[in-house]
């Protein structure tokens, strides 16, 4: 899942407006399409391992599992098109059992990033269709600067 392409449907944008201390803060979530794969389920973890097992096995019909310890950037290629999220945090994944048994589950995932015209652009212009994502994994570092020891 990380730091390889992944050919993901770009299924919904939505902007979520607020204000805090008196400022606008505009938020960007794009939830992403693609196969169940045992990559992505290694690369989510344990509970995303069974979710995929029980999808499969007919135990399950979908499954909801939270992403939100998962930050990333990410980069979107369409139709010649490019746009980078330095920073994406996930919201959810979700897995649905497919009806067709030659077919896999499939994963709907979830991701929230900060407003920017770039990537509203992109998705506006984007969505409904396949992109080529690339997502590399990002983690929050304190600052050295002798004071968390």
């Amino acid at each position: 899942m990380f730091g390889v392409n992944l050919d993901c449907g770009l299924k919904s944008v939505k902007v979520q407006t607020k204000k805090i201390d008196g400022r606008t803060v505009r938020r960007c979530r794009v939830v992403l399409a693609h196969e169940f794969t045992t990559e992505l389920a290694d690369a989510l973890g344990k509970e995303a391992k069974e979710a995929r097992k029980g999808l499969r096995s007919g135990a399950l019909e979908d499954v909801t599992l939270k992403i939100s310890a998962l930050a990333c950037l990410g980069v979107f290629t369409a139709d010649g098109q490019k746009t980078t999220i330095q920073r994406m945090v996930g919201v959810k994944a979700k897995g649905i059992a497919n009806d067709n048994e030659d077919n896999g589950p499939s994963l709907l995932l979830e991701f929230e990033f900060q407003w920017q015209p770039d990537a509203w652009l992109f998705f506006g212009t984007y969505c409904g269709v396949m992109a080529e994502v690339v997502l590399t994994k990002r983690q929050l570092t304190l600052a050295n600067d002798g004071t968390n020891n």
